[in-house]
């Protein structure tokens, strides 16, 4: 819904790009899909697909997963799946701690609205860069299966529930995985276990240790809709600001996580 348009946009026109949009049915607004299938362009495919965005991501996964195909036909992917994204996602967080913190003195914490933890990945490189990135709070929707696994350690696969948010409806969160390789300092093989356990088994129990590690930088909330919907009505009633629900979720993380230091 998001990702979409501004991907189509970018490339309408190009020779030498094919671009090949996917969007769930009755998953994305009306004005989303619009953006998407009223493009009138020799290099523009646009598919309405059933089921949501999770059963998406896995038939890309399957397609990624052959090299050959991948090769003989220049495939990539235009969101966070593709790491290229997730590094300019990086540079963000960046560029923000050196306007709040050019002598980097003092950490900078974000909170971040997260579906497929891209963003938040992004942040957590950024750190490893040198960044002064402090704490990162993740906020979901209902599908929460970020909340739950940095709150506990609980990585299931539940239901994907359709959302007012639903930029942020996945079950499957695949840049979990590179969060793991970073905290387990690149633990490749113990990594590659679990994903395949939860893979198998819908459910994996992160280890204590790697827990820990995820928390060292990551906190995390879950947003009901009621509460994105109030959110949105009192930031228009105080300051005539109209909140998108993505970002209202941040709005309500930021006000209602619990903190220690100066954000």
């Amino acid at each position: 819904g998001d990702t979409g348009p501004a991907a189509i946009e970018a490339v309408r026109g190009c020779e030498a790009v094919r671009i090949f949009c996917l969007y769930p049915e009755g998953r994305v607004s009306r004005v989303q899909e619009l953006q998407m299938v009223t493009v009138d362009s020799p290099n523009v495919f646009v598919y309405r697909t059933e089921g949501d965005t999770d059963e998406q991501a896995e038939a890309l996964k399957r397609v990624f997963e052959d090299a050959a195909f991948m090769r003989r036909h220049s495939v990539c992917s235009i969101n966070s799946i593709n790491w290229a994204r997730v590094l300019v996602q990086a540079g963000y967080y960046l560029w923000a701690c050196q306007q709040v913190s050019p002598a980097s003195d003092r950490p900078v914490h974000f909170v971040v609205p997260t579906g497929a933890f891209g963003n938040a990945a992004g942040g957590l490189l950024a750190k490893r860069l040198g960044g002064a990135v402090g704490r990162i709070v993740c906020a979901t929707n209902s599908n929460d299966v970020v909340h739950r696994t940095i709150s506990r350690g609980d990585m299931s696969m539940r239901a994907n529930q359709q959302t007012v948010s639903p930029a942020m409806d996945i079950q499957f969160a695949y840049n979990v995985e590179r969060l793991l390789y970073f905290c387990s300092g690149g633990d490749a093989t113990a990594v590659a276990a679990l994903m395949a356990t939860l893979e198998a088994d819908r459910a994996v129990a992160l280890p204590p240790p790697l827990l820990h590690a995820v928390q060292d930088t990551f906190v995390s909330c879950a947003v009901s809709d009621a509460q994105t919907l109030q959110t949105m009505r009192e930031v228009w009633a105080a300051d005539g600001y109209a909140l998108d629900p993505h970002s209202a979720i941040g709005v309500h993380a930021l006000r209602t996580t619990p903190r220690t230091e100066p954000t």
